[in-house]
């Protein structure tokens, strides 16, 4: 099992309040979204998210499995479209791996680690549903969001949630409102990815780090549920279609009676 999907739904999950008197242990905590950074190449501003990121993304051509071990973190690769390309999972002690859609497919056999897929906003609805059939882990969205949401764009990530039926990861921008973290939250996300290239962006994670930390309860009509998992899920592709009710049989018309002749 990938540390990265442990951490979705540790983050899912949050901490219930301790029932009773029992003194000691972790203090509740509303459930959550998992938080993600991609630094590219850049392990000098990996190491300043240790401990604040749940999991930092590195590109595959940068990675090692010396500078992976020192950062001691949950850290995917950033893999390229070509088949020599592909990292090792194994080798580089990396958790999971980002691949989009113009990869080569061998990358979907690959048993190590969990496989990530990027996908634009506007994917089709058949697409989503042939992920199904897929060995794909996560989803995540292409599009950067940017300042503030639209309620547009919370519906395409519940569509896509849904159909797709995987965890969602939404990438946001550096400038994107804290406050609309718990919004995403709502709306099913698993996690948000932030792409990090300088310091200014190291101190965007740890803020939307202390607003995760500090969310608040979600409507008590959605509380329970595993927001690691996606809010509507779809019947196995095996499963019989429904039945067709049964309809009432038809009220044969009448026969036309013979007028009988004078005679």
């Amino acid at each position: 099992m990938s540390k990265l999907i442990d951490k979705l739904r540790a983050a899912a999950r949050g901490v219930p309040p301790r029932m009773g008197f029992v003194a000691g242990g972790p203090k509740p905590k509303a459930p959550g979204i998992g938080l993600i950074a991609n630094v590219g190449g850049n392990f000098g501003l990996a190491k300043d998210l240790v401990g604040v990121a749940d999991a930092i993304i590195v590109d595959a051509r940068d990675a090692t499995a010396e500078a992976i071990a020192e950062l001691g973190a949950i850290v995917g690769v950033q893999a390229g479209n070509h088949a020599e390309d592909l990292p090792d999972l194994k080798a580089l002690g990396a958790d999971f791996m980002v691949i989009g859609l113009g990869a080569d497919a061998v990358a979907l056999r690959t048993e190590e680690g969990a496989k990530v897929l990027r996908l634009p906003l506007d994917t089709p609805d058949g697409s989503l549903r042939a992920i199904a059939v897929l060995p794909v882990d996560i989803v995540l969205v292409d599009e950067t969001v940017g300042k503030r949401l639209s309620v547009d764009e919370l519906l395409n990530y519940l569509r896509l949630g849904a159909l797709s039926a995987r965890p969602l990861v939404v990438t946001v921008a550096t400038d994107f409102a804290a406050d609309q973290l718990v919004s995403l939250r709502d709306a099913s996300v698993a996690a948000v990815c932030v792409s990090v290239d300088d310091e200014e962006g190291v101190s965007v994670v740890k803020t939307f780090r202390e607003t995760i930390d500090a969310f608040p309860q979600p409507p008590r009509r959605e509380r329970g549920l595993d927001r690691s998992m996606p809010l509507v899920s779809l019947p196995p592709a095996s499963a019989a279609p429904p039945a067709p009710a049964p309809r009432e049989p038809a009220v044969p018309e009448p026969s036309p009676v013979p007028i009988p002749d004078d005679d």
